[in-house]
């Protein structure tokens, strides 16, 4: 069989479907198994993260790092001990190593075709990213397959079946700088190699809003960051990101963005970036806060888009 072999950047749930074609497996599960026999390893309580990563003769640390969504995912962590040879608790690896966060798979044209130049492609894992509809790089609309399926083959076998996210040209999304701060705070986290302490980062959240007017406390109806987001970005992405929110009601809390400011909340990752894009101008300023060096805000923010 060919031993299994990973790209910088390529995401590690298609590394292993390009895995199961090359070797002509007929199934993910059966490529998972093979993968753990090329790695020798016997330890079924192993989670598949870290198989693939002995399997391909990288760190768990790299491959956590490089190929998996977990940086974006689980940014923040409990204080739970880490996994060894990784900064995230082996409950979280387990749980979400190789976790998507979006419903459909994503792709560039020009990035297929330079993967072609050099014999394959692969699935990049900032295509994957809650709220991109264009190609870094290439500047370019992403392209996106129906479901997650689809990373069980290599790119090039799903251009035929692909299509444009309606996103991808919207000039209100493309040209909205909250999109665009939403994004950096998105990318910065993704390239985290370790995750931020949980109280750390509750408190700087917190203090933040606080400060910007804006309600931490579940039971208090009055401006939540929810409803300002519903202000600030465009409606059709914010439908996008977050479906639920168009049968949310003003005043009411909205938790996969609002429990961003609430202590121990569980917003998804895109509702922090959302929060975090309100009340920062950059992942710098956030950073800065988070470690007491960006002054307290003097009154409410306003904003230019």
């Amino acid at each position: 069989m060919i031993r299994p072999r990973i790209q910088d950047g390529e995401l590690a749930r298609g590394a292993i479907g390009r895995y199961k074609v090359f070797n002509e497996l007929p199934s993910y599960a059966v490529a998972v198994g093979c993968i753990r026999l090329h790695a020798a390893v016997e330890n079924k309580s192993l989670t598949v993260s870290e198989a693939l990563a002995l399997g391909c003769g990288v760190s768990l640390r790299d491959l956590i790092a490089r190929n998996t969504m977990l940086p974006y995912t689980a940014h923040v962590s409990s204080g739970d001990v880490a996994t060894p040879n990784c900064a995230w608790p082996s409950g979280t690896l387990r749980r979400l190593g190789l976790a998507l966060p979006r419903s459909h798979a994503y792709l560039c044209r020009s990035c297929v075709a330079n993967d072609l130049a050099d014999g394959y492609s692969y699935w990049r894992r900032d295509h994957q990213l809650p709220g991109a509809y264009v190609c870094q790089r290439h500047k370019e609309p992403l392209l996106r397959m129906p479901d997650l399926s689809a990373l069980d083959d290599q790119p090039s076998e799903s251009l035929e079946d692909a299509e444009v996210d309606p996103l991808a040209n919207s000039t209100e999304v493309l040209e909205s700088e909250a999109v665009v701060r939403f994004q950096r705070f998105s990318v910065a986290f993704l390239g985290r190699a370790q995750p931020i302490d949980a109280k750390q980062y509750s408190e700087t959240v917190i203090r933040r809003g606080t400060a910007h007017g804006f309600v931490t406390r579940p039971r208090v109806k009055c401006q939540r960051i929810s409803e300002f987001a519903t202000r600030l970005f465009p409606p059709q992405w914010l439908y996008d990101v977050f479906p639920g929110i168009v049968n949310s009601t003003p005043g009411e809390l909205f938790p996969p963005i609002d429990y961003a400011l609430k202590p121990t909340g569980h917003a998804v990752t895109a509702g922090h970036c959302v929060a975090l894009a309100i009340m920062y101008d950059s992942p710098a300023d956030f950073f800065d806060d988070l470690e007491g060096r960006l002054p307290a805000p003097r009154e409410e923010r306003t904003f230019r888009c």
